[in-house]
């Protein structure tokens, strides 16, 4: 079946809309306001098993040629595996320097930046913000985290002003260490290091370089100590790979690791299941077809009503648009349909004063993707916090609500016309396993969404032209 064949198959389908909850042990996928007609999902199921998308799925969990314009494999389920292989060796590796680092009777370090951009920022920086703010809620004091990716030196300047030398550690994560982000920003932390009177030879002490090997930085020159990944983890996929996992376990020991790997491992068992109503980042990617292709909404936004999953929507952001950004399919040809839509990041309650009002009544109608958690109030320790945890999944819960019923009035400036879908992600909690499972849960829906569309999904060609650009102009 074509994409075509898919969407006319599904564009007449009517009827009562479905009142589905898709629940794993930790998560639950609520799709009782997207507004999808029973018919529709019954065919999801039946398209499922008619274009074998499980069994397709199925081989990217061994040596595959899905990134067939770069020639590789896309392997970033085997950084979760419990086989035997490069990725878990490289892991027990990491694990063992980790402990090492926490055994220390007297540590100096304080503070650890991670200097990368793309995956090699917003992954690793979305889970230790998520995992810091529960930390300090249960008055734990970690490590503090810093991310540098722009390259603009004004961030480099901002982030450093607040640190000392001989306190801090400092991440360079970069696959391929060409990235002109990453180059730039090396140059600005040995220019800052030596203006604090400090020898380079300190500075490789200070370091630890995330790349592939033989890349331009896998050398002694910046740091004494090397974790690799390879060229078949895509960057907006590598955040459970060394890239994100060693600035985790510095900060919150090895067992953070271990349970995000194992979380993360779940769902790719559960994303195998061919049974749609179980498998919930399979659920999740058909009601982001039907919402794109068959009801031709171009925008979507992912809001998240926890604070400490603040920066999870511009993670989703990257996975979606980068990854099946695409007009070209398979075979090398233009296509006529839709694929990814602009997904518009934000965050609950407070982007309620900002766009919402366009979302109940502009003309655009835009699916909404909500993320919550349940048991957050558990975990704070006043009742006035108590009292705010619930009032923001109330606030949550009145938007869902109020999108999908609306508001009936004679007066046009008070109408709410209603009829607007949303989908909801609910956490149990924010644990490291809980984390593990959401990161695995939206790289595993967006491949489903990849091979409905015919596209690569692991390329970006859009990314490497601007690349390739700014290295000519610079020449000249």
């Amino acid at each position: 079946m074509t994409p075509e064949s898919i969407f006319k198959q599904l564009k007449d389908c009517k009827g009562k809309s479905i009142k589905h909850c898709i629940e794993t042990s930790d998560m639950t996928l609520d799709l009782s306001h997207s507004i999808i007609p029973e018919e529709a999902f019954l065919k999801f199921s039946s398209i499922t098993k008619k274009i074998k998308l499980i069994e397709t799925f199925n081989s990217f969990f061994f040596k595959n040629t899905y990134n067939f314009t770069e020639k590789k494999s896309v392997n970033h389920h085997q950084l979760r595996s419990k086989n035997n292989n490069f990725y878990t060796n490289e892991k027990k590796r990491l694990l063992r320097f980790i402990d090492q680092f926490h055994a220390k009777d007297t540590n100096p370090i304080t503070d650890i930046v991670q200097i990368g951009i793309g995956g090699s920022y917003i992954g690793p920086k979305a889970i230790y913000t998520a995992l810091y703010s529960q930390a300090i809620s249960n008055s734990e004091k970690p490590l503090r985290a810093h991310f540098i990716a722009n390259i603009d030196p004004i961030e480099f300047k901002l982030c450093m002003n607040q640190l000392s030398p001989k306190n801090t550690l400092f991440l360079v994560a970069s696959k391929s260490g060409s990235t002109l982000e990453v180059k730039t920003n090396i140059k600005l932390l040995q220019e800052w290091w030596e203006s604090h009177n400090l020898s380079q030879e300190l500075l490789k002490e200070h370091c630890i370089v995330l790349t592939s090997k033989q890349s331009s930085i896998d050398n002694q020159s910046l740091s004494k100590d090397q974790f690799y990944i390879d060229n078949t983890i895509g960057g907006r996929f590598s955040t459970t790979s060394v890239i994100g996992m060693c600035l985790i376990g510095l900060c919150f020991g090895s067992n953070a690791v271990k349970q995000i790997l194992s979380g993360a491992n779940i769902i790719d068992n559960n994303s195998q299941n061919s049974n749609i109503t179980n498998n919930i980042a399979l659920a999740a990617a058909w009601e982001h077809i039907w919402q794109r292709n068959i009801k031709n909404y171009s925008l979507r936004t992912v809001i998240t009503y926890s604070y400490s999953l603040q920066y999870f929507p511009s993670l989703i952001q990257q996975l979606t648009c980068e990854s099946n950004g695409k007009s070209v399919d398979k075979n090398n040809k233009f296509i006529s349909y839709k694929t990814a839509p602009m997904i518009i990041s934000s965050i609950g309650t407070t982007d309620q004063h900002s766009f919402f009002q366009l979302l109940h009544q502009g003309t655009n109608t835009i699916p909404v993707e909500f993320i919550g958690v349940k048991n957050q109030a558990k975990k704070h320790h006043s009742p006035i916090e108590k009292e705010a945890n619930t009032l923001l999944n109330t606030n949550m819960n009145s938007q869902i609500k109020a999108l999908e019923s609306g508001e009936k009035s004679d007066n046009a400036h008070v109408y709410f016309k209603g009829n607007k879908p949303s989908s909801l992600i609910l956490l149990n909690d924010i644990t490291p396993y809980i984390l593990g499972q959401l990161i695995a849960f939206y790289e595993n829906k967006t491949i489903f969404e990849g091979l409905i569309w015919n596209i690569n999904s692991f390329d970006q060609m859009g990314v490497e032209l601007a690349k390739k650009l700014t290295k000519t102009l610079s020449k000249n």
